[in-house]
């Protein structure tokens, strides 16, 4: 019964994928939600089912592949604790885990996800079941509330720094069923996931911004999307830059994001690392795991994309002492370039750090 349910439905949300990923939907954010929704509700394949948190995590593909951000979860579980739960707000979302190959893959990557998260991040045992595409950080925050976890804040920490289920609970009662009974979720069978490869990753995309609840992802999430689609690009042999930024903001921000993509395009074409994304991957692994977390100016990203980076030790070193990065004399005696090429070199070296000193030094804003 399910099979021929799937079968009759996945050529119809086949096309209205690409259509998201494309960005050649005729109507609005707002109206693709409902009509992907619809089709879904009337196929009969989307059941509403109660969870245990245990039994909860996150598909690898949620946050353009980021999963989660640790820091944003406790950020998320802080609001939790002074606002308390508004049932109408709770929206969960989640394939369940199919038996085989690929439902280790959802299972490991969730757990590779733990242990890179230094401690901010409760770990899973083998009892995963479903794993979210919408409502992953507000069920990661719960689960650090019932099973543990380094604490960021004060407010709901216990005397081992860890989250305190006693402060949370003082602090706001209404999430105790929540934690004893467990969480409505609405899921989906992973075979339909199967058929329409990126559908989950579509509908947590366009849900979030249909509900309101859209928030940027970070300058490196959002080269992830980027890079992702200069792949399916690739494999075409037609690779358009312009299109691929304005795909990239579709259900992430729309035009309002289009410049920030357009010069987050620039650092991908440079400094991605090639088809597999390794030097892109190896930065977003280190901001998942720093405790403070900082944004990175998608304006900072495209200088870097211009940078030589035979020359980067320099660069830090030049800051520090005020000396021309290429010949290392001081700023009065520059012998290796012209007045203005000076004052050009002196202020733009600031701009010209590794994607490291960039993280750990710029504002940070929500």
């Amino acid at each position: 019964m399910t099979e021929s349910r799937i079968e009759q439905v996945a050529p119809i949300l086949r096309s209205m994928v690409q259509q998201h990923e494309s960005n050649t939907f005729p109507q609005g954010v707002e109206a693709f939600n409902t009509d992907i929704e619809n089709i879904i509700d009337g196929s009969g394949l989307l059941t509403e089912e109660t969870r245990q948190l245990q039994n909860i995590a996150t598909h690898p593909d949620n946050r353009e592949g980021g999963m989660l951000v640790p820091i944003d979860v406790h950020q998320l579980l802080m609001k939790f604790a002074e606002n308390g739960f508004n049932p109408k707000l709770w929206d969960v979302l989640a394939l369940r885990v199919p038996a085989g190959w690929l439902g280790d893959a959802w299972k490991k990557a969730n757990h590779d996800l733990v242990s890179q998260s230094d401690d901010l991040l409760c770990p899973f045992g083998d009892q995963i079941e479903v794993v979210t595409g919408r409502g992953s950080h507000s069920c990661s925050a719960l689960r650090l509330v019932k099973f543990g976890g380094k604490s960021i804040y004060d407010e709901i920490a216990g005397p081992d720094g860890r989250v305190s289920r006693a402060k949370f609970l003082a602090l706001q009662p209404s999430w105790a069923p929540l934690l004893d009974r467990g969480v409505k979720v609405k899921v989906l069978p992973a075979e339909l996931e199967m058929a329409v490869p990126g559908l989950l990753a579509c509908l947590s995309r366009t849900g979030n911004a249909s509900h309101d609840v859209f928030r940027v992802p970070t300058s490196i999430q959002f080269c992830s999307r980027i890079h992702a689609l200069y792949n399916a690009a690739s494999k075409l042999g037609k690779v358009d830059w312009p299109k691929i930024a304005k795909q990239a903001v579709c259900g992430n921000g729309g035009a309002s994001q289009l410049q920030n993509a357009e010069m987050l395009c620039d650092f991908v074409r440079a400094w991605s690392g090639g088809a597999n994304a390794s030097l892109l991957r190896e930065v977003e692994q280190f901001e998942r795991s720093i405790t403070v977390k900082r944004k990175v100016f998608a304006s900072d990203l495209q200088a870097l994309s211009t940078v030589d980076l035979l020359h980067a030790p320099k660069y830090v070193a030049a800051t520090y002492m005020g000396h021309c990065p290429t010949c290392l004399e001081p700023p009065w005696f520059y012998r290796c370039c012209s007045r203005a090429e000076r004052a050009i070199t002196y202020y733009t070296t600031l701009l010209y750090m590794l994607p490291y000193y960039l993280l750990h030094t710029s504002t940070y804003k929500l």
